[in-house]
């Protein structure tokens, strides 16, 4: 929808194909003449975070996305950063947010926060800050019959790119508004201010 050049997109979670997705989804919005954009994290648990990484830079032509901290040389001291350059999205963004943002969601958050590049809208995410990688386990009982599980391992923790936590502390919004049916009505009305405050 992009009703007064204000497009929306709402993200339920990270997965391998969620950065095509999104590049689809941003084309077609502007095909449709949107000048600003909603993104709503709220009740994103996370998933990804190769890819939540992917979505957070292509807003950002430059910059430090998040950084981690971990025991596997894949997540320790690491620092995650956009090149985007030129093709990075201009539009002026506005993030949701609320307490069921979480973990790679969350990285979102920060990155287009502590970057100046979104208004964060709604309340404080969860504050999981954790990259973690599933482990499916196989077991058979004495009978034969097989088993299956998911063990779930946290491998690092995740920082802003000022280094600020988010693990404990969450992602705080500029503009707080806790109760759930006014948190569009407000995003609207932030992107709103930001379309004119370009002009």
């Amino acid at each position: 929808d992009t009703a007064g050049g204000i497009g929306y997109v709402r993200m339920s979670g990270f997965q391998k194909t969620t950065a095509d997705e999104m590049k689809a989804a941003v084309a077609s919005l502007k095909a449709q003449g949107m000048k600003k954009l909603i993104w709503d994290l709220r009740g994103n648990p996370g998933g990804s975070f190769p890819a939540a990484v992917q979505v957070a830079g292509r807003f950002l032509p430059a910059g430090i996305v998040v950084t981690t901290d971990g025991q596997s040389p894949e997540f320790a001291n690491r620092v995650f950063s956009s090149d985007a350059g030129l093709s990075a999205h201009d539009v002026p963004l506005v993030l949701l947010v609320d307490s069921r943002t979480m973990s790679a969601a969350e990285a979102v958050a920060a990155a287009w926060k502590e970057n100046h590049r979104a208004t964060l809208v709604g309340v404080s995410t969860f504050g999981k800050g954790a990259v973690q990688c599933p482990v499916r386990l196989f077991a058979a009982d004495a009978d034969g019959a097989s088993r299956s599980g998911v063990l779930v391992l946290t491998v690092a923790r995740m920082a802003g790119p000022h280094g600020s936590p988010i693990s404990g502390a969450g992602v705080a919004p500029h503009v707080h508004e806790p109760d759930p049916a006014r948190q569009l009505d407000a995003a609207v009305a932030k992107a709103v201010e930001l379309a004119l405050g370009m002009r």
